[in-house]
């Protein structure tokens, strides 16, 4: 687990209120198509995808919202999503290698290790598709990004 004071960023992204199973659902309906209005427009990623998460419930009891966000160089005229300016994003990180059916004990590990060391979360968490093999490979390697606000000594 490490600390980070990622730097603000451009994106540009789906966004929609869902269930944590309906996560996979909405990624295959989305990709291709914020992919090909960057393409169209000439506009660059610099980055690999990110999802992103607010007022996530871990349970599964309630739905969240998610960004799925490219970063990318610049604003333009595009398709049906929206580009979005983050603030910087204090956070602490870990990798997290496997499929998707393990990454939730992984963030529950990265919840846990946070909390004990002192830290108030943001309502924020990301993930970063370093590599991507399919959703059950075993190589897939994903940045798991948690929002902190403050730490108590």
């Amino acid at each position: 687990m490490q600390y980070h004071q990622l730097p603000a960023q451009l994106y540009y992204c789906a966004k929609k209120e869902l269930a944590i199973t309906d996560i996979p659902f909405f990624a295959e309906e989305v990709m291709d198509d914020l992919q090909h209005d960057l393409r169209v427009a000439a506009v660059d990623i610099t980055g690999p995808p990110e999802f992103h998460y607010f007022d996530i419930d871990l349970t599964g009891a309630r739905p969240f919202y998610i960004l799925i966000a490219f970063p990318v160089t610049k604003r333009c005229d595009t398709g049906r999503f929206s580009f979005l300016e983050t603030e910087p994003f204090s956070c602490l990180t870990t990798e997290y290698r496997g499929p998707m059916a393990g990454i939730g004990e992984a963030w529950t590990d990265l919840v846990n290790s946070t909390l004990a060391a002192g830290y108030l979360l943001q309502n924020q968490g990301r993930e970063v598709y370093r590599e991507w093999l399919g959703f059950e490979s075993d190589r897939n390697l994903t940045e798991l990004q948690l929002g902190v606000a403050a730490r108590w000594f």
